[in-house]
C-alpha cells in the first residue's frame, strides 16, 4: 500500500487466473501490485505467474515517493495478457525471468503503447538483464529514466534475448526506449520480429508492417550508448 514496507520478499508462489477484461493496470487484474511509497527492499523471486491479466505492477496513485531498491528474479510468466512486469522502482533489478506467450489475445492489447509489453521500467537506475522474452504480442522491453549519480547505480539493458514478438501489433520493437539519460544497452539478442496487422485498424494508416529490432524514442535521448 502506500504505507512503506522493507524487506518483504515473496518466493516459490504460484499465481494464476488473475484475469478481469479491464485492463487498466492501476485498478484490474494484477497478481502483485504495489502502490507508490518509500519502500525498500521488496524482493519476488523463483515465482510462476500463468494465465494472468497482469503479473506485477507498481502503480503510482499518491505521490508518496518511489520504490527502490527491489529485485524482481528468476519468475517464470506464461499466458499474460497485458504486462508481465512494469515497475517505476529506482535501482530495481528485473533479471533471470522468463517471458512466454504475453499480449497474444488480438484486440486486447491495452489502452497504452507499454501495454504490450514484457517488461516496462521508468525508474532510475534500474537494471534489466538476462531475461528471456518468448512470444510477445509487442514490445520485449521498454526503458524510461535516468542514470542518476545521486542513486551509485546504473541504467543499463543488458544480455537480454526477445524471440518471436509482434505477434499481434506492426508498431512494435524487441527493445525500445525515450526519456532517458545515461542508458546502456548492450550484449541483447533480438530476432524474429513478425510484425503482424492482426490489430491494426483497416481504416487508418499504418496497416504496414513497422516493426523493428531496437527503437529509439523520440521525445528525450541523452548519453546513451
Amino acid at each position: 500500500d502506500d504505507l512503506a514496507v522493507t524487506g518483504v520478499t515473496l518466493r516459490g508462489l504460484l499465481f494464476e487466473q488473475v484475469c478481469s477484461s479491464n485492463y487498466l493496470a492501476q485498478t484490474y487484474g494484477v497478481a502483485v501490485r504495489m502502490r507508490s511509497g518509500p519502500h525498500r527492499f521488496v524482493k519476488v523471486e523463483n515465482c510462476h505467474f500463468r494465465d494472468l491479466t497482469h503479473g506485477i505492477v507498481e502503480y503510482n496513485e499518491y505521490p508518496t515517493g518511489l520504490p527502490r531498491d527491489c529485485f524482481y528474479r528468476a519468475n517464470l510468466f506464461e499466458r499474460i495478457h497485458g504486462m508481465g512486469i512494469a515497475t517505476e522502482s529506482e535501482r530495481v533489478t528485473i533479471d533471470e525471468n522468463i517471458f512466454r506467450d504475453v499480449n497474444l489475445e488480438p484486440g486486447h492489447t491495452g489502452p497504452g503503447f507499454a501495454d504490450a509489453t514484457a517488461i516496462v521500467s521508468s525508474g532510475n537506475d534500474a537494471i534489466v538483464r538476462n531475461n528471456l522474452i518468448q512470444r510477445a504480442g509487442g514490445s520485449g522491453i521498454t526503458v524510461g529514466g535516468e542514470d542518476d549519480p545521486d542513486l551509485v547505480g546504473e541504467l543499463v539493458v543488458e544480455n537480454n534475448r526477445v524471440i518471436d514478438y509482434s505477434r499481434i501489433l506492426n508498431d512494435h520493437a524487441g527493445i525500445t526506449f525515450d526519456r532517458v539519460d545515461g542508458l546502456q544497452v548492450r550484449n541483447n539478442i533480438v530476432t524474429d520480429a513478425v510484425g503482424s496487422v492482426t490489430s491494426s485498424a483497416t481504416n487508418g494508416g499504418f496497416q504496414d508492417d513497422k516493426t523493428v529490432g531496437i527503437y529509439f524514442g523520440n521525445t528525450r535521448i541523452r548519453n546513451t550508448t
